[in-house]
């Protein structure tokens, strides 16, 4: 009698469909069954057959059930729970029911090109190989279904294919393939950020010459996820032209030349080819590519193609600035609640007057440094670089709101990335910002002497030279965000 696969082993093949018909399914999964897709409404033998060689298991977390470079021998309806999609010991993704797995393998008969494990306790319902290969044969409705699903998710890689293409399209001059000018800057978009505490010596290694750590914070960072649905250039030759794509941003607190409070981002992972190119010959920020996925109580990061991380939440609740503003304090300095609630509306005020359209244009910017390193092509080369430098990049925030707070946030990760560690808070905000004009800070290439002075002025002089800019000309202007 065949079984459903209990253990981390393959599972046994069952029996052909002419054999003694599976046991009954329970109600609840049966039901379950029948709402997905590809097999709602069919004709009622149709739908009895499939039931009568379908399997159903309760497999528990930690349970791989189906096994790489192994024959596809059914396939499989996730009902309940999650799943993680893994290619040797590497964790590519996780896949929360109702998902439907092993299809293609099953179609085209290559063997699985992935494992398969329950990242949590599941509900499975397994539909061998000759008894979905019988049904797709004897109903014109399965079929049909079937192909309309392959048929939509070919459709949905050629609209990525489209969106890739039109990132750069839209982006390149020709001839001699010229980039977009800019000024660039983000639309409306949203800005998932959580504290995380981690070991200070992992912040500390991530850091070039030139800056520390701001003293008392320990090993607190931010970790933002940003979905920018319209980012675009404002430069004349540039109308029409945007992209959308999300990234994921490490911005690690920091002490900078000048003694000036900054934040320092060591590396950025996003979905979009067209904006690892912009970041880095316009701005030298470390792009490369990752992608961050929003579910409904959680965020998955996938870098190249193996997963490195997962926010997740309880529940999100609505909280004014005030509120807002002491629960960061507390994350921030402790892992106390914050401020005590009699401070809220007198932080909630000094927001509210601050957030105008006349005050906004005298909100300073938020220095950003990255360290921008480009290899020589000159096998000769004596150190191996064409440009090893810190760069100051201003980051203008001209609207900010919708505060959400993210109770009982979570963070795990699946792979050795850079810094991990444990959320202490986050929260869920709207915002409207801009990249004002990059500067250099320091070349470490430099043989001539710099003067302590000379260093630590510049970007108070800068800053200074950048804000009467602003205010003079009546906020933002086109040239803020000129790279």
């Amino acid at each position: 009698m065949p079984r459903a696969p209990t253990s981390p082993a393959a599972p046994t093949s069952p029996a052909a469909p002419t054999s003694p018909a599976a046991p009954t399914l329970p109600a609840a999964i049966r039901a379950a069954l029948l709402t997905r897709p590809i097999l709602r409404d069919l004709p009622d033998a149709d739908t009895t057959f499939l039931l009568n060689n379908a399997w159903y298991a309760h497999i528990k977390e930690g349970v791989r059930f189906i096994v790489e470079d192994t024959a596809a021998e059914a396939v499989f309806f996730v009902l309940n729970g999650e799943v993680a999609i893994e290619n040797g010991d590497r964790t590519l993704a996780l896949q929360r029911a109702p998902r439907t797995i092993g299809l293609l393998s099953v179609i085209d008969g290559l063997d699985r090109s992935a494992s398969v494990r329950a990242f949590s306790n599941v509900d499975v319902v397994m539909v061998p190989r000759d008894a979905f290969d019988a049904l797709m044969a004897r109903s014109p409705t399965f079929a049909t279904r079937l192909v309309a699903q392959l048929t939509d998710q070919i459709r949905g890689a050629h609209r990525h294919d489209a969106s890739v293409r039109k990132n750069f399209d839209d982006h390149f001059h020709t001839p001699n393939a010229r980039l977009v000018q800019g000024p660039y800057a983000m639309g409306s978009f949203p800005m998932y950020a959580l504290v995380v505490q981690t070991d200070i010596s992992r912040i500390r290694a991530c850091l070039p010459p030139g800056l520390t750590v701001i003293p008392g914070l320990g090993g607190r960072y931010l970790l933002t996820f940003n979905f920018f649905p319209n980012v675009y250039s404002q430069h004349s030759s540039a109308e029409g032209r945007g992209f959308a794509y999300n990234e994921t941003t490490a911005f690690l607190p920091v002490i900078g030349p000048g003694a000036r409070p900054a934040v320092y981002s060591p590396e950025l992972y996003l979905d979009s080819y067209m904006p690892i190119v912009l970041g880095r010959e316009l701005y030298g920020f470390p792009k490369r590519f990752g992608s961050a996925r929003l579910g409904e109580r959680h965020i998955d990061l996938t870098i190249g193609r193996e997963m490195a991380l997962r926010l997740q939440w309880e529940s999100r609740r609505s909280v004014d600035a005030g509120e807002l503003l002491a629960l960061l304090q507390g994350w921030l300095i402790g892992r106390q609640a914050g401020l005590p609630s009699a401070v809220h509306p007198m932080l909630r005020a000094v927001f509210e007057a601050m957030d105008t359209p006349s005050a906004r244009r005298f909100w300073p910017a938020m220095p950003v440094y990255v360290h921008s390193q480009v290899p020589s092509a000159m096998e000769d080369a004596e150190d191996g670089m064409r440009i090893d430098e810190l760069v100051e990049i201003p980051f203008n925030v001209h609207e900010v709101g919708d505060f959400e707070v993210l109770d009982d946030a979570t963070l795990r990760t699946f792979s050795d990335w850079i810094l991990a560690g444990d959320a202490i808070g986050g929260v869920c905000l709207q915002m409207s910002a801009s990249f004002g004009r990059s500067r250099r800070v320091q070349d470490y290439l430099r043989t001539e002497p710099e003067s302590a002075l000379q260093r630590h002025a510049r970007p108070w002089r800068e800053s200074a030279r950048d804000l009467v800019t602003r205010v003079v000309s009546g906020g933002f202007s086109s040239n803020d965000s000129q790279p």
